[in-house]
């Protein structure tokens, strides 16, 4: 209507970025060996190709110059969903609050999916 975002839109891209921010700490990450002089930006970009997905999924071109911000021999292998499940499973006890209310259950549900254990309104 007048503008106002979908509740359960703001808790979907909320719970996107905590999966995210969490996934960022997977083994594979943090072993992750970059070129050397890579720039911050550049391997905080690679990381997040990487623990999104888009990385598999993106242009040739693209593909190529996310590789090249690894060190030779180090671009590492994608995670399977399997791997992102059991590490997803490890996100617990994280807590969410508003300013506002969650009137409906399926903020709640995927607030969960996220790992939500406390919620303060």
């Amino acid at each position: 209507g007048a503008g106002q975002q979908s509740r359960i839109h703001c808790t979907r891209l909320a719970g996107e970025k905590a999966d995210n921010y969490w996934m960022r700490f997977h083994p594979k990450v943090l072993s992750m060996e970059f070129v050397k002089g890579a720039k911050r930006a550049d391997k905080s970009n690679a990381i997040d190709l990487f623990v999104t997905g888009e990385a598999e999924h993106c242009t040739e071109e693209e593909r190529k110059a996310w590789e090249a911000t690894y060190a030779a021999g180090k671009v590492p292998a994608f995670l399977t969903q399997a791997e992102r499940k059991e590490w997803m499973k490890k996100a617990e006890n994280r807590a969410i609050a508003s300013d506002a209310f969650f009137p409906f259950s399926d903020n709640i549900h995927r607030a969960h999916a996220s790992g939500v254990k406390y919620i303060v309104a």
